[in-house]
């Protein structure tokens, strides 16, 4: 089984099984692409845009609203 990688807050990069990887990276990244290909800016903007993104969940703030960086 082939591993996906995610973002988290408090650890630059953490394992998760393919079928828990969320559906927005699917806008940014090809299942089964390679993450090799881009860098670490890349991967920024990336993570800053989910970030920045209002869930439901959280009560329709934003992740960096929760964790404090915005």
């Amino acid at each position: 089984m082939s591993r996906a990688m995610s973002v988290a807050p408090s650890i630059r990069w953490k394992p998760v099984l393919p079928h828990l990887t969320p559906t927005p990276l699917r806008r940014y990244f090809v299942k089964g692409g390679n993450l090799n290909v881009y860098t670490e800016a890349d991967l920024r903007v990336v993570e800053d845009r989910l970030n920045s993104c209002p869930r439901e969940i959280l009560g329709w703030r934003t992740p960096a609203e929760v964790l404090g960086k915005q």
